[in-house]
């Protein structure tokens, strides 16, 4: 399985992208899951995904304080 970073937004809409990270095995795969995670949490209302942008990630730091 492959860190993808999907960047999901409206269609159309001039909102900024909602950013996912999900673990999956291709491309479309993550496309699909990110749209859903955010439909999921009432960020966006798509039942289709063109013009989600999918990015390949080798790694991730996250930060807290």
């Amino acid at each position: 399985m492959t860190l993808f970073c999907v960047s999901v937004r409206e269609i159309n809409s001039r909102i900024d992208y909602r950013d996912v990270l999900v673990l999956a095995n291709t491309a479309g795969e993550a496309q699909q899951l990110g749209v859903d995670a955010c439909k999921a949490k009432g960020l966006v209302d798509r039942d289709f995904i063109p013009d989600t942008l999918v990015y390949e990630k080798e790694s991730e730091v996250f930060h807290a304080s």
